[in-house]
């Protein structure tokens, strides 16, 4: 006990010395430094035994006279000792060979009796070395006691036994928090060999270190979503929280941080791969040409501006009802600095006649997508008409202006919960695309060659979009938890807001007219695996009976009004390969315009009227699939 006691005063007495009293520490630093020339001195005096002792004596008081001044003159006791490194040495061993060289000069003159030139360099070259290993071990007393003052530490693990693991463990070496316990790597040649003195294992043995593990930080800048997400998943079944340095592009721009560790992205870890786009193809259909986004704030609408801007078109219209949205659409694209498009941003509803009618006979439109809709499916339910005006209607205005004023192409952006919905929002997605199809067979029987293009390309769910849980889940983690989900069995598809946004470009490319496309959204994905990575790409862990300590708890609440285990895109099992393997051509039943327009106009009158009864009938005569719930 009396020894912890006086092992606690020590260390804070020497940390006080280091950190809090500057000239203490320099008085101490000086003390070390003439004790380490005495010693140097003398070693080389009995070593030598060339020349008196006398002599060595005033040696040392001369080394001393001359060394130290020059060691505080270039600043030798400023630096903070914890964070010596590398070059800090090779500032000591520059100093003393400047101390050499002077004295060499000295002796030249003959002012002081000196012994032979060599002695005072095998002396230099001593007190060099010593001196650089005596910082080391201060430098390390000093990592050491401050651990064990703070005595907080968390041990991590690391994965990816290179360079920027290596940098990564010295750095933090340094801290007060970290204890490094040992690196992971799939490198069969690395096992059983250390970095930094640290053991390099397997990734088949983390489960045998798993409860001496806190926390596991990936230090493989560019390393492949795929392999990623195998990585992060073994991790995650050892319920191990995950963290990541950014990519090689950032690391090559700023120098590693501790505090350039960050969250692993959902999107980094789940789907595929991006598919990468044709862009010759894409740029020949959107170069030179004016384009109009309805929704263009939204998360798909705003990803589609980005991806087009870069096509060239000649201007680019942006269309949403939301002022912040829009707002911030206008200064992301404002920092892009395209001169060669013309940006026109107009705050208004799509369900607006006469001002859409205004647009478009204000500009040569050339090609529309139309993202604007509402599909927050419980708010859709609560609200039938306001939402079914706005994704129905909207599309029907649109579509009439589109093949009134010529434009090429009209491309809606539509949703997998259109196909057999169960909810208002996806049976109004669905009559939308029969809106859309009705048009195109109008579009067809016209005599002359300029026809307009209808298609509609429909897919999942979209990482990050303001629809998705993914955002909700962020937020629940931020509260600390937990994370609300349905049912234990929910599936949903997933796909980046990057991906899905670059294959509706291609997709309007290979569309003809009429089309129905989808696109491949890859494997589903269950919503509670999507919890748990999501938890863990936090770097937290899940607390469960098991687990009681753990930070975030899942909850299953029950589904909601509208909602179905999962999701599909296909109604009747029918589609065909396009020219790009991650998109398909769909072939399904549609309604003439002879029956869908005068089916619009009564929709029209009984939504002006606020007829719910009426209008979700209408809805449920066109769209029969939907079991609408009385």
């Amino acid at each position: 006990m009396l020894k912890t006691r006086y092992s606690k005063l020590a260390t804070n007495f020497a940390l006080d010395i280091f950190y809090k009293r500057r000239i203490l520490r320099r008085i101490s630093l000086v003390i070390i430094d003439i004790i380490i020339i005495l010693f140097c001195n003398f070693f080389i005096y009995w070593n030598s035994k060339n020349f008196a002792l006398s002599n060595s004596f005033n040696l040392s008081i001369f080394l001393i006279s001359l060394g130290i001044p020059i060691y505080l003159f270039t600043e030798q006791y400023k630096g903070l000792t914890k964070f010596l490194n590398s070059f800090e040495m090779y500032k000591i061993i520059i100093r003393n060979l400047f101390l050499f060289l002077l004295i060499f000069l000295i002796s030249l003159f003959d002012f002081v009796e000196l012994p032979a030139t060599r002695y005072i360099f095998q002396i230099l070259l001593s007190i060099s070395g010593l001196s650089c290993l005596t910082k080391l071990i201060i430098r390390d007393l000093l990592i050491n006691l401050s651990k064990s003052k703070e005595n907080k530490e968390k041990t991590i693990a690391i994965y990816g036994a290179n360079l920027y693991g290596a940098q990564l463990e010295r750095i933090l070496r340094r801290e007060n928090s970290y204890k490094i316990l040992n690196f992971f790597d799939d490198n069969k040649q690395l096992f059983g060999r250390n970095l930094n003195g640290l053991p390099i294992f397997s990734l088949k043995e983390v489960a045998k270190y798993k409860d001496q593990i806190d926390q596991v930080f990936i230090c493989v800048p560019s390393i492949e979503r795929s392999y990623l997400r195998k990585v992060f998943d073994i991790f995650r079944d050892n319920n191990l929280p995950v963290l990541q340095i950014p990519s090689l592009k950032d690391l090559t721009e700023n120098d590693l941080k501790i505090s350039h560790l960050k969250q692993i992205e959902i999107e980094d870890i789940i789907g595929r791969d991006i598919a990468k786009q044709n862009t010759e193809l894409l740029s020949n259909a959107i170069k030179g040409t004016v384009v109009l986004i309805t929704g263009a704030g939204g998360s798909i609408g705003s990803e589609i501006c980005n991806q087009i801007l870069h096509l060239k078109p000649k201007e680019l219209i942006l269309l949403d009802s939301s002022e912040p949205n829009l707002y911030q659409i206008e200064k992301t694209i404002s920092k892009m600095n395209i001169k060669e498009t013309i940006i026109t941003t107009i705050l208004g509803s799509a369900c607006d006649k006469n001002h859409m009618r205004r647009i478009f006979s204000s500009n040569k439109i050339d090609i529309v997508f139309h993202a604007a809709a509402y599909k927050h499916v419980p708010l859709v339910e609560k609200n039938p008409l306001v939402g079914i005006y706005n994704n129905v209607v909207s599309t029907r205005l649109i579509c009439s202006l589109v093949l009134e004023f010529r434009a090429k192409k009209f491309i809606l952006i539509s949703t997998d919960k259109a196909v057999r919905p169960t909810n208002i929002m996806g049976a109004s997605k669905r009559l939308s695309e029969l809106v859309v199809q009705a048009f195109s067979q109008v579009s067809e029987n016209q005599v002359d060659q300029n026809r307009t293009c209808f298609c509609m390309v429909r897919f999942g769910n979209v990482l990050g979009s303001s629809g998705s849980v993914v955002p909700l889940f962020k937020e629940q983690i931020a509260n600390g938890g937990p994370i609300t989900i349905t049912h234990e069995k929910v599936v949903r598809y997933f796909m980046t807001i990057s991906e899905a946004s670059n294959l509706v470009l291609q997709a309007s490319v290979i569309a003809k007219g009429g089309d129905v496309l989808l696109l491949d959204m890859g494997e589903p994905t269950l919503i509670k695996d999507l919890a748990k990575r999501m938890i863990h790409s936090s770097g937290l862990s899940i607390k469960t009976q098991k687990n009681p300590k753990g930070d975030i708890e899942i909850k299953y609440i029950g589904l909601r009004p509208g909602e179905k285990l999962f999701e599909e895109l296909l109604i009747n099992a029918k589609s065909f390969k396009t020219e790009n393997p991650l998109i398909y051509r769909a072939v399904e039943e549609s309604f003439p315009p002879s029956k869908i327009f005068p089916g619009l106009d009564k929709l029209e009158r009984y939504l002006a009227s606020q007829d719910i009864e009426k209008t979700l009938n209408l809805l449920n005569y066109f769209v029969p699939e939907w079991v609408r719930k009385k």
